[in-house]
């Protein structure tokens, strides 16, 4: 089964709102970005991190996430 969600226009999300659209934490979000699974930018200059994901990155992460179950539904 496919689920919609609805992924706002703007360019830049922050760690907050993918947390949200993807019900899941903020730290799970940063843990991803760091990883290299969601593409990210960093907006501050201080030493703490101020992450920005790519609306682009996080479409590309659904849709990967969707060929995986669809995939692994296969083999079930």
């Amino acid at each position: 089964m496919t689920q919609t969600v609805a992924v706002p226009e703007k360019n830049l999300l922050r760690v907050d709102e993918v947390a949200k659209l993807l019900d899941t934490s903020e730290r799970s979000i940063r843990r991803q970005i760091e990883s290299g699974e969601l593409r990210a930018v960093n907006t501050s200059a201080a030493d703490q991190p101020r992450w920005r994901i790519y609306r682009e990155s996080l479409m590309a992460f659904f849709e990967e996430r969707d060929s995986f179950n669809q995939v692994e539904r296969k083999f079930r």
